[in-house]
């Protein structure tokens, strides 16, 4: 889907910010979000203060990765190869 992915991230990012009924704002915390333990970066500061509006924005800091993943990989699984590859 190349470049359409991202725009059916934000968007459905957003239908979540808008329903009440979920706790998430587009200033959210990842660590507020993601299960605990599954978000760590090797920057202790990004890791605690990266926003759900700078992931989306590309402004974490964390390098490209592009040839990070494989077909069988889960979401669960490219979470935890950032803070190493």
């Amino acid at each position: 889907m190349a470049s359409n992915s991202k725009l059916f991230t934000v968007l459905a990012l957003g239908l979540f910010v808008e329903d009440e009924a979920y706790p998430i704002k587009w200033d959210s915390k990842v660590k507020d979000v993601i299960p605990e333990g599954e978000w760590v970066l090797q920057d202790k500061l990004t890791q605690d203060h990266t926003s759900i509006l700078d992931l989306l924005s590309h402004r974490t800091g964390l390098p490209l990765h592009d040839l990070m993943y494989d077909r069988t990989d889960t979401l669960k699984s490219l979470v935890s190869y950032l803070p190493s590859r």
